[in-house]
C-alpha cells in the first residue's frame, strides 16, 4: 500500500504538521514557506552584525549537514536529524550506565570540539569566567528551566529549530516561536532596561 502524503494514514505518522492541517501535498507548503524565507532574507533589509562566517554560508552548511544528520541518525536507530538534548543523554549514560557512546552523542561532542577549532583557527578563543557570582545563579536557573522547557516540549531548541521547524512541525513552530520570545523577554530583563 502506497502512503499518500496527504492521507489520513500520513497526517497519523507524522503528526500535525503544515501540511497535514491543510491536507496538502508536504512540497505545496514546503515550495510556499520556502519562498517566504527567501523573500525575508534577500528582500528586506535587516542588521546584520559582521562576523567570520556570514548567514549565507552557515546555512548553506546547515543544509548540507541536515540530511547527513537525518542518514546517520537513522542508520544508529533514530528516525530524526540535529539535536542536542539526546547527545548528552547519551553522554552522560557512557560514563553513568557503561553504555556506547551513539551518533547523537558523538554529534554533541563534535559541536564542542568543533566550535573550539573554529574559535582557536579565528583567534576568539578564550577562557573566561564571569566575574559576578550572580551570574552562576542565573545560568544555573537558566539551564533548569531550559531543560524543563525541552522535556515539556518534546525536544530542545536545536531539535525544534533544525528539524521540527524545516519539517514544518506544529509543534516545533510553537516551541521555536516561544523560545525566541522568551530569548527576547529575558534579554531585555538583563540588559535592555534602563537601569
Amino acid at each position: 500500500m502506497t502512503v499518500k502524503p496527504n492521507s489520513s494514514v500520513y497526517a497519523s505518522k507524522v503528526g500535525p504538521t503544515l501540511a497535514t492541517i491543510f491536507n496538502v501535498n508536504p512540497w505545496i507548503v514546503t515550495l510556499i514557506v520556502a519562498a517566504l524565507l527567501i523573500w525575508y532574507a534577500f528582500g528586506t533589509k535587516t542588521s546584520q552584525r559582521e562576523t567570520k562566517l556570514n548567514w549565507i554560508w552557515a546555512a548553506i552548511l546547515i543544509a548540507i549537514l541536515q540530511p547527513i544528520a537525518w542518514w546517520a541518525s537513522a542508520a544508529a536507530g533514530r528516525n530524526y536529524g540535529l539535536g542536542i538534548t539526546g547527545g548528552w543523554t547519551n553522554i552522560l549514560s557512557v560514563y553513568t550506565a557503561n553504555k556506547q557512546l551513539n551518533w547523537i552523542g558523538a554529534e554533541v561532542l563534535g559541536i564542542i570540539i568543533g566550535a573550539m577549532i573554529s574559535a582557536i583557527a579565528a583567534k576568539e578563543f578564550k577562557l573566561r569566567m564571569p566575574k559576578d557570582p550572580k551570574t552562576y545563579l542565573q545560568v544555573m536557573v537558566g539551564g533548569a528551566l531550559m531543560g524543563f522547557g525541552a522535556a515539556t516540549a518534546g525536544g530542545c531548541n536545536i531539535g525544534h529549530f533544525l528539524t521540527g521547524v524545516p519539517t514544518l512541525a506544529i509543534s516545533s513552530i510553537v516551541s521555536s516561536i516561544f523560545f525566541i520570545l522568551g530569548n527576547w523577554t529575558m534579554a531585555w530583563l538583563l540588559f535592555g532596561r534602563e537601569r
